[in-house]
């Protein structure tokens, strides 16, 4: 570091605490900041850690969370409960994320002011595992966390360089007291009494470790679902991330509707002419589908948050195709009705769907989707009599699986 320019640097912080240059609810975030430093460095903090407390609810969970760091290691806490007015704003702060099985939720809503260099989404969960790492380290929740941020590395967590620093800067704080260990992490994993793997991973290992085992391999010690599946952590040390999968082929796949952060709707239409304006009149088709006529599909998408990097998928009942209408040979007559209608705004957020015809589904992807209501549609054509099994319609965050939607299982009727 260049000591006279970080002398330099220091000092202009201190002239900022005293002569804030931005609004109010601006200046704040920036402050949270400038405490966070001056109190790393034993300054003389001019009172900011009363003007944060007293304002707390100003401070967006970004910011929120960089004076709750700051401040429980300026005070030397070891506990919160140590710091009474302090475990309230904790309690305050650590009530705006929702902690689901797979998925650490950020419940609370953005505003404009919020954005650019003052906040991100990734920063905001940079800032609650630093949080997290000082004032509840044995949470049951943390490893969820790790294991949420690391999953969304190629998504909505690391879209720019304010969130990929923070989030690198957390992760390399939460190894060093969690995994940089000087001695091997040993761990086991069990079916009963019968081991499947012993494990003995080093703190520099980085290597993901995998076993596949049949059921038919393990029939004498496991009357599934009778035993459960143990993977425990022989040593003292060290951290142990684990996951496990079923592998099957159902006697008949059939899927009720669900939802986890995305909705979607799937209804079928018969084109009906044209109105008197030239537009298209169609209408729901609830019955029997005629072989040989072309209808409209229409895919219902909602999200409440924006989403980064959606797929949606839709496979074709065996009995009917998909009508292309830049095939030659096909007519280009209801070609204005497949594609996608969408609330995107502004320029910059509206990216186009890139869709795939395939002989068994249509693929709709979207880099970005920001919160509201949209409409994909392609057009199905009958080509053979009879009752096919129509499978759900998918909407799925394409690097966060634990968000989605579908459909349930439908029948279609052809005569």
């Amino acid at each position: 570091i260049n000591e006279p320019s970080y002398k330099l640097g220091l000092k202009y912080l201190i002239s900022l605490v005293k002569t804030p240059k931005e609004k109010e609810e601006d200046s704040y975030q920036t402050l949270s900041l400038v405490y966070s430093i001056l109190a790393r460095d034993g300054l003389d903090t001019l009172g900011l850690d009363r003007t944060l407390m007293d304002n707390f609810s100003k401070l967006n969970p970004k910011s929120q969370g960089i004076f709750l760091s700051a401040i429980y290691d300026a005070r030397g806490l070891t506990s919160i409960n140590q710091d009474p007015q302090l475990k309230k704003l904790y309690q305050s702060y650590i009530s705006q994320f929702k902690f689901n099985k797979d998925s650490v939720e950020l419940t609370w809503i953005t505003s404009f002011q919020f954005w650019l260099s003052y906040y991100s989404k990734g920063s905001a969960y940079a800032a609650l595992l630093t949080t997290m790492i000082r004032i509840e380290p044995d949470h049951k929740s943390l490893p969820v966390l790790i294991r949420f941020i690391l999953s969304s590395k190629a998504g909505n967590l690391w879209l720019d360089t304010q969130s990929s620093a923070t989030l690198a800067f957390a992760l390399r704080e939460y190894r060093d007291k969690f995994e940089a260990t000087d001695t091997d992490t040993e761990a086991s994993i069990k079916i009963g009494s019968k081991t499947l793997m012993d494990l003995s991973i080093g703190s520099d290992d980085n290597s993901i470790l995998s076993k596949y085992a049949s059921l038919g391999s393990l029939a004498s010690d496991w009357k599934f679902p009778s035993k459960d599946l143990i993977f425990q952590r022989t040593s003292n040390k060290g951290r142990l991330y684990f996951n496990s999968a079923l592998k099957y082929i159902p006697f008949k796949d059939e899927q009720k509707a669900s939802s986890n952060g995305i909705k979607i709707q799937k209804q079928i239409y018969s084109i009906n002419g044209k109105d008197s304006d030239g537009e298209f009149i169609t209408k729901e088709a609830n019955g029997t589908l005629k072989r040989g006529t072309s209808y409209l599909v229409k895919l219902s998408i909602s999200t409440d948050v924006p989403r980064n990097f959606v797929m949606i998928q839709d496979y074709i009942p065996s009995n009917a195709e998909v009508v292309n209408t830049k095939f030659k040979t096909e007519s280009s007559e209801y070609s204005s009705l497949d594609g996608e209608e969408s609330n995107d705004g502004d320029w910059w957020t509206n990216s186009p769907a890139y869709i795939e015809y395939r002989d068994d589904k249509v693929l709709f992807s979207k880099d970005y989707l920001d919160s509201g209501d949209y409409e994909f549609t392609y057009l199905l054509r009958p080509l053979s009599k009879g009752k096919s099994v129509m499978p759900a319609a998918k909407a799925i965050m394409m690097y966060d699986s634990t968000i989605y939607g579908n459909t349930s299982t439908n029948y279609l009727q052809v005569e």
